[in-house]
Parts: C-alpha cells; structure tokens; sequence
C-alpha cells in the first residue's frame, strides 16, 4: 500500500534534519574535516552559530596572509568550482585531500551551483585544520555586487540566515589575492592589468574591502586574454573588456613582458569556462604557454563539459580531468516545490474556468430573455476578456518557469537586473522551447553564461 509519507525513489536516502552544533565539529578544540565532508554529502547543515564560528576561525588565519601567497610544489591547482560541492568531492576522491596533499584554489567558490556554502565552510575548515596545505584566493564572485546578483546570497538565506552570508562577506574579504608557485608560475582568478608592472606591486594593495571597479585588485579579479590572443599582433598591450564590462584584456606581448620582467615562467589563471577543462596559450621565447587558464566545475554550461585540476610536482605540470558527479535535485533559484508549481496549477485552473465562461457566453448571452439589458452582455464580455488575458499571462509565466528549468544552474541569475536582458528575451524562449536545435541552445546557453558574468 503506497503512504504519503513514502518517499516516491526509496533508493535515495532522505536528508539529514539534525543540525550540527559546535561541540560535534570541533572535538577537543580542533575541527574534525571528515565529518563535516560526509555531513555536507548528505545534505546535513550546520546550526548557525557553528557557521559563524568557522568563517571566523578562518578570517583569523587568512587576514594574516600576504596579497601575495609564495606556494611550493607539489601542489594541486584548481580553478572555479562555484557551488558544485559533489564534483569538489569527486576531486578529493581522485587527487587527495589535505593534509596528504596541498592545494592552491584560484577562487569563484560560491553562485550558479547549489551548494556553495558547504563548499566555503569546507575549505575554510581544512584551512584552519591545515593552513599550509589548503591555500585559497579570491575571486570575482567573493564579493557582494556578485552574489547578491546571483544565487550565494540567496542560499545562505534559505539554508541559515543573512547574518551567515554577511560573515562570508566578511572572511571573503581576507582572502589573499595571488600566488606565486615554484618561482614560476603566476596564479590568480583573473589575469593582470595596465598598472601592475612588479609581483611586489601586489602586496601593496588593500585587500580588507569588497572588490573594487577598477585598478590592480580589480584587474586580478576580471581580466581576461585578448579573444584572438593566440592570433592578433601588433595591438595595444590592454583593451577594455566589454565582454565583462569591467576591467581589461591583456595581448600576448603584454603577458610576455610581464613574465620576462618578473622572470616567470607562465600565467595561470581560472575565471573562464573552456573546452575539457584546460587550455593553453601560444608560447613564449622558453617554450611554454604564456597563460594557462584552468576551469574545475564539470558541465558548467553543457552536460557534456568536462573540469580538470592541474597537477604541479616541481618538474612537470599534468591536467587531471574528470566530468560531473551526480548531485541532489535542487529548483531554480531555491525555490520550494509549493511556490515553484502553485502558477501551473492556478493556470489550469484558470483555463478550466474561461473554457466554461466562454462557453456560457456564446450560447445564452445572446438570448435577451436571461439579460436585463444589452450593457450587461457587453460586461460580461469585458470581463471575460480581461479574464482571458490575465490566463495569458499566467501561461507565459510558467514557460518561463520551465525555461528556467532548462537552463539548470544559469538559471540562479537575476537576469533582469542585467541590461542585456531585454535582447535575451525573445531567443530564450524560441529557443529552449525547441531543445532539438542543440547548436542554438548551446550558443545561447554560452551567451546567458557571459550574461551573468558580466560587472553591472
């Protein structure tokens, strides 16, 4: 006999309700990481003063680190994970996790996937376990103009509370902002900008404040390559980046320069969404690539996309690949099951009741004996109309709300407080109504992705 209160795919286990409080987390005053990683995995959470003892803890060991961090190899790199805890675990499982391996993450921990704040109370908690094995920058989206835009703010306010996202804020604001790897590489979230002629010129920034809309600490945040950066000479070193509107792009020779001035080896990077994961630029006069950019978030745009994480042992540089891991079902922007599906039903509701209003209308309301007068006929009509309309209404607003389940973790963008939006409309919709044109929808996809990225 089947019950209400079973659960319709028995085979997934039903989320863990109990909280974790402080005395469960830290065992004798230190932080216990596998717990908290088979916690999260389960989808428990933390009560909020726990949450709020973590970040604080680890603002405590990250605001006494350099702008600057000087990392030695061997050290596993990783680019944008952006709330895809599973996927994080998917690498610990495949590569180790601290203290049997050090990782250095180049930001973006947080928005588009559904679990960033498990992630940032994660590397948080190996931080303050194992500050020398877990290094972390910052990234455009720590920052509040990002998250309050797309989806982190609006996850700490459904899984704990504003004052959690505000303490993120916080602790997100102590986050070093490059490193230097093995004398030889250059990382950071972004790239590098007009003003930033010395890796000492980092160290010189004020780092304790929300991102900035211009300068170096911008330029590391947002830059990108020139787009033809494998191809274009002779153009300017950097060009305003109206991709991200926001910062700049750097030209090859600019990049080059800055590695032979500093005596580099190469630029790594994250901060784009490329092909398997990983992707070199043209080389330099040593031979290597000028820039590396890195990307750790499996099917970012498209299912079929894959992440790597790149693997530095002081003679060779490796890219581990791997795709996405299969995750727990979450609704666009944290929606709950009852306001998500409530417009679908009043609509067929709504269908329901005009069907029978039009078809009253058209067989008596032209008979004079049940009207008292012709402007009672003509009421009615006006009503129905009205009635009509708002159905149509209605019936755009759930194709909306199914076009936004197509678009799965872009949907956690506040689209409307984008200006390109508006252009957007009319594609979006012909488009993701028809999943068959796959080489439409992908093109589209990308181009909401570069949407959402963009500085408002």
């Amino acid at each position: 006999m089947f019950r209400t209160t079973d659960r319709i795919v028995s085979s997934i286990p039903y989320p863990i309700t109990t909280r974790l409080h402080i005395d469960d987390i830290y065992r004798n005053g230190i932080i216990d990481c596998n717990l908290l990683i088979n916690f999260f995995y389960d989808e428990g959470r933390l009560d909020e003063e726990c949450a709020i003892r973590i970040l604080r803890d680890a603002a405590n060991v990250l605001r006494f680190e350099p702008n600057l961090l000087r990392v030695d190899p061997p050290v596993n790199i990783c680019g944008d994970v952006h709330g895809q805890f599973y996927d994080l675990i998917s690498i610990f499982k495949g590569c180790g996790k601290p203290p049997d391996v050090k990782y250095l993450f180049l930001g973006d921990y947080v928005d588009r996937g559904y679990f960033g704040i498990e992630i940032v109370l994660m590397l948080f908690a190996f931080k303050i376990k194992f500050p020398h094995s877990m290094y972390l920058l910052r990234g455009n989206h720590e920052s509040r103009a990002m998250t309050e835009i797309i989806s982190f703010m609006r996850e700490c306010e459904v899984k704990y509370s504003k004052n959690v996202y505000d303490e993120c804020m916080l602790t997100f604001d102590c986050l070093p902002l490059a490193a230097v790897v093995g004398n030889v590489f250059l990382c950071v979230h972004g790239g590098i900008g007009p003003h930033l002629k010395f890796l000492h010129d980092i160290n010189r920034i004020y780092r304790f404040m929300e991102i900035p809309d211009d300068g170096t600490f911008c330029d590391l945040m947002w830059a990108d390559p020139w787009r033809r950066y494998n191809v274009d000479m002779n153009i300017p070193d950097f060009m305003y980046n109206v991709d991200r509107n926001i910062s700049f792009y750097f030209s090859y020779e600019a990049c080059c320069r800055f590695l032979e001035r500093n005596n580099l080896l190469t630029l790594i990077r994250a901060h784009s969404a490329v092909a398997g994961g990983y992707k070199a630029y043209r080389v330099t006069k040593k031979g290597a690539p000028s820039v590396l950019t890195i990307f750790s978030a499996p099917a970012y745009v498209s299912d079929s996309d894959a992440a790597a994480v790149l693997e530095f042992d002081s003679k060779k540089l490796t890219a581990a690949q791997f795709t996405v891991s299969p995750q727990p079902y979450y609704l666009p922007n944290f929606e709950n099951a009852i306001s998500y599906t409530l417009p679908f039903v009043v609509l067929k509701i709504s269908e329901i009741f005009y069907a029978i209003l039009k078809y009253v209308t058209s067989s008596e309301v032209d008979n004079e004996e049940l009207l008292i007068e012709d402007r009672n006929a003509y009421a009615l009509r006006s009503k129905i109309q009205d009635f009509g309309r708002a159905t149509s209404r209605l019936a755009r607003q759930t194709a909306n709300s199914m076009n936004l389940m197509k678009l799965g973790s872009l949907a956690n963008v506040n689209y409307s407080r984008i200006s390109d939006f508006n252009n957007l409309q009319a594609e979006f919709g012909e488009t993701l109504s028809n999943c068959a044109d796959d080489a439409r929808s992908a093109r589209l996809l990308e181009t909401l992705n570069q949407v959402g990225e963009r500085w408002i």
